[in-house]
């Protein structure tokens, strides 16, 4: 993205397929709507800002439709050859954007996503297989366990007071509506700790679930937006283990969700006319806590 707020422009990938170039890696004109904002007094501002972008039709579905009939043509044409309709298909296709869904529903630990994004606006790098380490939420079981593993696996008391603050510092206790824990980095801002293999530059990309079941089908999750990535580690020549000291951060689409429905519902809702999903067109998804289903939000 463009740093320049009066002439912001951005440009948009996403994970499939391989070709980097596809769509277009064209930088296109868009528009700051909302930038984040704290969700409690004293706290930092959420770190993200929501964008709507001018996407041509290069970028669209009835180019896709157009781009799968040509292609249907190209297979049965007798008069090309093999290698022919090999080209032809290669010259032919085109793949669109398609916009994924956002989770308003927790992960949990071991959950695992992928990264994708063109840092500094360079070709696509897709960083796969991170995993949640530190849950945005915790219940009282949860934390006590990770409180006994420490003390457990670190006998040496200086390194067992190190673990604990950590601890202390990253899981903050609520009372509402009863006891749990809740991830916070910054000044009280709401994350979910992770290890992630990123980048110089892939700070604001979308944490993307990997797993693929059909919607509304069973208990799985379906593959959506679950965050985006605001903090990374340092590279360093001296390896080191990740754990409370050491991971990455991603704020979680449920904090999002939050203050955008909260200020698309107000009094004064500008900039927006309606909810903000459904004016924009954003899939949200929630998760029945009874049968554990994902259904769309209406």
């Amino acid at each position: 993205m463009a740093r320049n707020r009066e002439m912001l422009t951005v440009k948009i990938g996403y994970e499939f397929p391989d070709d980097k170039d596809s769509p277009p890696s064209d930088w296109i004109p868009a528009t700051v709507l909302v930038e984040g904002q704290a969700l409690e007094n004293n706290a930092d501002p959420l770190d993200f800002v929501l964008l709507t972008a001018e996407i041509d039709e290069r970028y669209n579905i009835p180019r896709f439709n157009a781009a799968q009939q040509r292609i249907k043509g190209i297979l049965t044409d007798p008069n090309l050859s093999k290698g022919d309709q090999m080209k032809e298909i290669k010259d032919a296709t085109f793949l669109p954007i398609e916009p994924l869904p956002f989770a308003n529903f927790d992960y949990k630990e071991a959950s695992e996503f992928d990264i994708a994004g063109h840092p500094r606006g360079q070709a696509k790098l897709v960083c796969g297989h991170g995993k949640i380490l530190f849950p945005l939420r915790l219940e009282d079981a949860g934390h006590d366990l990770l409180y006994q593993n420490i003390i457990k696996k670190n006998p040496a008391p200086q390194r067992q007071t190190q673990l604990l603050q950590a601890l202390e510092a990253m899981y903050t206790h609520q009372t509402v509506p009863n006891d749990w824990y809740q991830y916070t980095y910054g000044n009280k801002s709401p994350g979910i700790g992770v290890i992630c293999e990123t980048v110089d530059g892939n700070s604001g990309g979308a944490a993307v679930a990997n797993t693929r079941p059909a919607r509304d089908a069973d208990t799985s999750d379906p593959r959506c937006i679950i965050g985006i990535l605001v903090e990374g580690q340092l590279g360093s020549p001296d390896p080191w283990e990740p754990g409370m000291e050491h991971h990455e951060i991603l704020l979680p689409t449920t904090a999002i969700i939050k203050q955008l429905d909260a200020q698309s519902t107000q009094a004064n809702p500008l900039p927006f006319h309606t909810r903000w999903d459904k004016e924009y067109g954003v899939t949200i998804l929630e998760k029945d806590t009874t049968t554990g289903k994902i259904h769309r939000r209406q």
